[in-house]
Formats: C-alpha cells, sequence, structure tokens
C-alpha cells in the first residue's frame, strides 16, 4: 500500500526534528549529499549556553528542568533557522549551530552575530519567566567563531551525523568559557568581529591564548547592530579601548580611571570591573619585563578565584 501523504508529512516532519531542515531539504534537492565526503570550509560556528543552569537542575524536578530546557532550545532553534544557520546538536543545557555549512552562506559571520544577539533577548526574556516562577536567576553565555574547519558527514554505517570537527570547534568552546571571566554573554573571534564591522558594535576585550598554544589572538564582544548603537555605548567603547591600550602600555592608574568612566557611563560594567581589578593587582605586583599582556585560561588572578 502506497504511503499517504498525512504519513509522508508526518515522517518528514520527523526527520527535520531529527536532522534539521536545512539537512533534508538539501538531501531532496541532491540525495548525493548524504554520502558527502569532508571537506575543509570556511564558517561561522556559535555556542549558546546558559550560566547557572546547571546549579537550576541540583533543585528543580526533573519535568521542570524538560519543560524549561525545551522552551530553550526551542527559542534558539528558532532564531537561528531564522538567520539560515544550522542547529548540529544539544548537549546538557548548550546548543552547537554552524553557520555557512552544509548550504553555503557568503555572510555567515553577520547571520551568525544576528543570531546570537535574537538568542541574547530570548535568553533574558526567559530568564525572567523563570524568576518569577520561583527559579534562581541565569545568564546568557554566547560565542562565535569563524574560520577554517573540516565539515561533513560522520559516523559509521548505522549513524551518521552532519557536524563539523577542528580547532575551531575547541576555539569556540574557550571562547564561551570566557564570557563568564569577562562578565561579557557574547563573545566572538577576531576573523568574527573584522566580518562583522561596519554593521555590529565590536569592542576588543583582551588577548588570549589558548592553553597549550603558542597562537594568541584579540576577543572581542559583540554589544548590538551599529545602527542602533546609543551615542553613549559608542563613547564608552572608546572609553573602553582607550583604558585598554593604557591598560597594556603598564599605566596601571591612568588605566584604572579609563575603566571607571565606562562603568559611570553605561552602569555596571563586567569587562570594566575585570580590568580595575587587574590593574590594581599589578599596582602591586609588577608583571614580570617579559610581559606581553596577552591573558591564559591558566593565569590565576584575583578576579578569577
Amino acid at each position: 500500500m502506497p504511503i499517504s501523504w498525512g504519513k509522508t508529512k508526518v515522517y518528514r516532519n520527523a526527520l527535520e526534528r531529527l536532522l534539521g531542515r536545512s539537512i533534508v531539504e538539501l538531501s531532496e534537492k541532491d540525495p548525493g549529499f548524504l554520502n558527502e565526503v569532508a571537506r575543509r570550509r570556511n564558517i561561522s560556528l556559535a555556542l549558546f549556553d546558559i550560566e547557572g543552569f546547571t546549579d537550576l537542575t541540583n533543585y528543580a524536578s526533573p519535568e521542570a528542568v524538560v519543560e524549561l530546557l525545551n522552551a530553550y532550545f526551542g527559542g534558539i532553534t528558532r532564531v537561528v533557522v531564522e538567520n539560515k544557520g544550522m542547529v548540529d546538536a544539544f548537549f546538557n543545557e548548550a546548543v552547537f549551530c554552524i553557520f555557512g555549512a552544509p548550504i553555503d552562506q557568503r555572510e555567515h559571520p553577520a547571520l551568525a552575530c544576528k543570531a546570537a544577539l535574537a538568542g541574547l533577548r530570548e535568553t533574558v526574556k526567559l530568564a525572567a519567566e523563570w524568576h518569577v516562577k520561583g527559579f534562581a536567576k541565569i545568564k546568557a553565555s554566547i560565542s562565535i567563531a569563524t574560520g577554517q574547519c573540516i565539515v561533513g558527514n560522520f559516523g559509521s554505517e548505522e549513524r551518521t551525523i552532519y557536524t563539523a570537527i577542528g580547532d575551531l570547534v575547541n576555539y569556540t568552546e574557550q571562547l564561551r568559557a570566557a564570557t563568564r571571566l569577562y562578565g561579557a554573554p557574547i563573545i566572538i573571534s577576531q576573523e568574527t568581529a573584522h566580518a562583522a564591522r561596519g554593521r555590529m558594535l565590536v569592542r576588543e576585550l583582551d588577548i588570549m591564548r589558548g592553553p597549550g598554544e603558542k597562537k594568541h589572538a584579540p576577543i572581542f564582544e559583540l554589544l548590538g547592530p551599529l545602527d542602533q548603537a546609543s551615542p553613549t555605548m559608542r563613547e564608552a567603547v572608546g572609553v573602553f579601548e582607550k583604558g585598554l591600550e593604557l591598560y597594556r602600555k603598564r599605566e596601571w592608574e591612568q588605566a584604572i580611571s579609563y575603566f571607571g568612566d565606562v562603568s559611570r557611563l553605561i552602569g555596571d560594567d563586567g569587562p570594566s570591573r575585570l580590568f580595575v581589578r587587574r590593574s590594581e593587582h599589578y599596582l602591586r605586583h609588577a608583571p614580570p619585563p617579559h610581559w606581553d599582556g596577552v591573558h591564559s585560561p591558566s593565569m590565576r588572578l584575583p578576579e578569577s578565584q
């Protein structure tokens, strides 16, 4: 008996939920895609996470955890798909997404930034709703990294997934972890920031070195669409970057003054608080002559204790 249209629709909807709409649509247009070998492509990876959710699971019922997570996953999936991205995986409370593959998108860094900002708004809204219900406050923790990465179908004869592997994946996770150190909800790579300039307001936060790596690069905070940035916010970005310049020149007292001005302009500012504490630390304990101002995740200064 032939499969009815109704059953076909049910099967398709199930496939889209399991594989993602972009994968299903691409395989329909080109069935050979399902056997496509992995290749290196320039893409943007985004990781959406929730700071504070693990603590919530320690006291919330399993039913409540499922309800809250499904609401979060639903909201993030929607904003990612709306910006032509692909939700690759859910793990714990995190959502791992790919922009620029499997379907080519020249504007993948800008699309990833738009999705991140929408995801931040979604998380703020859910946090307010959850707090009213008696749950602890949560915060968005989002990262984006742009660059070369291997993407394709990986797995076995029994199970295959389309995903990304390589250093860019690890770097995306490293940037996500940095959001908690700097008190910045969205941190992006240098490549993402450069691609988004002219459309997004960003500020350089630091130069960061990965564990065990010789390479280091600036990292940036994504603040919002450039055409929506207030004059005060634009001024604050300029003042912060001047403070960062003074900090790197070891002019600690002047740097502290500039970072303090940032908080006076826009209120409590996590990155400014961090650099005030670092500057105060170096006033008392000067760094060695070879200090290059680069932050390593293994560093343990008072601000991260």
